[in-house]
């Protein structure tokens, strides 16, 4: 994967990789080598498909590595705005919650601007289990009005705003 001895975070982020590649990181963390000490990789806006993500989670749980999504430790807000993710980064990041990653500490993150479409679902379900998230679109607090005309909302994210509304 390119890694040198001790480094402990990879941005392999918009790289246009797919299942394939995945699946080499993923043997790279068995075999052990240089990816082995990594804490924070950022696989984000990428073309994993499920299996290759499936590899790539298999391959992470119980390892180092405590984010995907290249988040930092202890971080709070995460600003995904216009990032061209889609519908396995919104996948992506709801397996981090699952295995407790870095974004487990998320209060806020924002996904405008992207097309997550059906991807929105596993966002929601994450949101809707953990009542420390306050936003998915980056909604401040206590804001009365919110205007969100060319922002290139998608169904995905009018299904979150719903989500958010109701909440």
């Amino acid at each position: 994967c390119g890694l040198k001895e001790g480094q402990t975070s990879a941005d392999f982020s918009k790289q246009k990789l797919g299942p394939i590649n995945c699946k080499m990181m993923a043997a790279e963390f068995e075999f052990g080598w240089f990816i082995a000490a990594v804490t924070e990789l950022n696989c984000l806006a990428n073309n994993f498909g499920d299996d290759g993500l499936a590899a790539l989670l298999t391959a992470v749980k119980g390892s180092s590595v405590r984010t995907l999504c290249g988040l930092k430790e202890g971080q709070t807000s995460a600003d995904f705005s216009e990032q061209g993710l889609g519908p396995m980064d919104c996948k992506m990041m709801a397996a981090e919650f699952e295995f407790s990653g870095f974004i487990a500490a998320m209060t806020e993150l924002n996904v405008l601007g992207n097309r997550i479409g059906e991807g929105a679902d596993s966002l929601i379900e994450v949101f809707e289990q953990n009542d420390k998230i306050r936003t998915l679109l980056g909604i401040e607090n206590g804001m009365q009005m919110l205007d969100l005309s060319g922002k290139g909302l998608d169904p995905g994210q009018a299904k979150v705003l719903v989500a958010e509304l109701n909440a």
